[in-house]
């Protein structure tokens, strides 16, 4: 794979200018994610019942959640919002001071349209330095609407926050909520043996902990943790660039995990399976693996070529780095995904 954080959309500071919508082949959103509802089908299909009956009470359900989920059907369009969340609490503390960096925050936004048909999918990535209007609970009193970045509504609100400002930002309902924490990240690559990445020179960033020689390195999930969140050591710095690096690392892993022969091998697939389901908080209409099951049996027929990947169209502020929604052509999307095109 080559190196992954080429910054060739970036813009210099000041310039409005509209950023593409950049396609990606293979982007089963977050890998714990991916993982689950890929490898829950595939144990599905050859029996293995019993696995898949010890692994139920892994997923944690989120609560105070206003989901769409008593609308919706098998086979009937379907509206996911992934978030990885870098809280710095419990299990995560090693990954910064929670007195120093308080809360937590959506480091990964992505909004997932899986059409009626199971025929396509669309997974928008929400860039989490985004200027938008919020509603009251992103407030630090939850009394009033505010503005600010866009991952600041999971800092005062949760989920349930984030959730509430996508519907506000998108004018779509949500259907399903997953969250995925640092630690559930790094187990599920440590699970599946590491991913292999090639870097064209070495690269050293204190901040995120990364240390990869230059060629090829199977990254454990620690160093992979630190190569999706790293912004100094590669790319131009900014949060558009990491999201690039990030969606093709998911592609690849999700791509690698599933390449393996996992399904032949039982005590494999049940140690990827613990990680990946162990790591996810879901909304209640999501929250039993025969859901899961049923829904990875509906996608089976997908095709990797009907997924598309893009992110959010913007446009840089004044300072360069951060951004706003590009109304315009944002619009295009929404619109495609409540018509279900």
């Amino acid at each position: 794979m080559a190196e992954l954080g080429d910054p060739g959309d970036a813009q210099s500071a000041g310039d409005p200018v509209i950023a593409p919508r950049r396609r990606r082949r293979w982007p089963r959103v977050l890998l714990s994610l991916g993982l689950a509802v890929v490898l829950v089908a595939g144990a599905a299909s050859i029996g293995v019942g019993a696995l898949l009956k010890r692994l139920e009470g892994n997923v944690t359900t989120i609560q105070g959640l206003e989901t769409a989920t008593e609308e919706s059907q098998s086979y009937e369009a379907l509206n996911f919002l992934v978030m990885g969340s870098d809280s710095r609490e419990g299990d995560n503390s090693s990954f910064g001071d929670a007195g120093d960096i308080g809360g937590q925050r959506s480091d990964t936004t992505i909004l997932v349209h899986l059409a009626a048909d199971r025929q396509s999918a669309l997974a928008v990535s929400i860039p989490r330095d985004t200027y938008v209007t919020m509603p009251k609970c992103a407030s630090q009193s939850g009394d009033w609407e505010v503005s600010g970045k866009f991952n600041s509504a999971f800092t005062f609100g949760g989920p349930a926050c984030t959730t509430k400002t996508v519907k506000r930002i998108t004018g779509l309902p949500i259907h399903h909520v997953v969250v995925v924490d640092f630690t559930g990240f790094e187990q599920v690559v440590d699970a599946m043996g590491g991913v292999d990445i090639c870097l064209e020179e070495a690269t050293v960033d204190p901040l995120s902990n990364l240390d990869l020689p230059a060629g090829w390195s199977t990254v454990d999930g620690e160093q992979a943790l630190a190569f999706v969140r790293t912004r100094s050591a590669l790319g131009d710095g900014s949060d558009i660039s990491r999201i690039q690096r990030q969606q093709e690392f998911m592609a690849a892993a999700i791509q690698q995990g599933t390449d393996r022969s996992l399904l032949a091998n039982p005590v494999k697939l049940y140690s990827i399976l613990d990680a990946a389901t162990s790591s996810l908080s879901v909304d209640k209409g999501l929250n039993e693996l025969s859901e899961m099951t049923e829904l990875a049996n509906s996608v089976r027929s997908l095709s990797p070529a009907d997924i598309s990947f893009v992110t959010m169209p913007f446009v840089y502020a004044n300072d360069g780095s951060n951004v706003l929604i590009n109304e315009r052509r944002a619009a295009e999307i929404w619109d495609a995904m409540a018509a279900d095109q």
